[in-house]
């Protein structure tokens, strides 16, 4: 199911809690049959996310983590703010990823979507040592009220992906 239906089930689902957990997360996913991605954002990035000012969501590492490789079209993502609540329900558009060699230049990967991308100032000069890069434009990007999240991981881009039943 690939549609921005998801993306609106998600939205009435969550403005319905005060609260979602992990279970929770992995249910909807499981009911869905897709995977729900929950990336944790800066507070500074998500009103330029709102405005469609930053449509494209990068992730750059000097290690192969997630979210490399772990999102497709039509994935759910959920934006929380950094230490703060889940803001906003998003569709990914498209998924690019890159990997480069030790002391090569990202830039020529990010160049494309620059624009789109709304880096702070001093971002990209922070993450010059990074070898992995994943690009994921976001699409139907919906408000929901804000919700808490109980969450047992600490890692700052988290996958639900459905279970498949077991086959005896």
């Amino acid at each position: 199911m690939n549609d921005g239906c998801s993306v609106l089930q998600l939205v009435d689902w969550i403005s319905d809690l005060d609260e979602v957990g992990d279970e929770d997360l992995q249910l909807f996913a499981n009911t869905l049959g897709q995977r729900i991605h929950v990336a944790i954002v800066s507070p500074e990035y998500l009103p330029l996310i709102e405005k469609r000012i930053k449509i494209v969501e990068s992730r750059l590492s000097k290690h192969r983590i997630v979210p490399f490789e772990s999102v497709e079209a039509g994935d759910i993502i959920l934006l929380k703010q950094t230490s703060g609540m889940i803001q906003m329900v998003a569709m990914a558009g498209f998924a690019e990823y890159s990997s480069t060699a030790t002391g090569d230049d990202i830039s020529s990967v990010l160049a494309p979507h620059f624009d789109a991308l709304a880096y702070q100032p001093g971002f990209l000069e922070a993450k010059q040592d990074a070898r992995y890069v994943s690009l994921i434009g976001l699409n139907d990007v919906q408000r929901v009220s804000d919700t808490r999240m109980r969450r047992r991981r600490r890692s700052g881009w988290d996958v639900f992906a459905p279970e498949r039943p077991s086959v005896l």
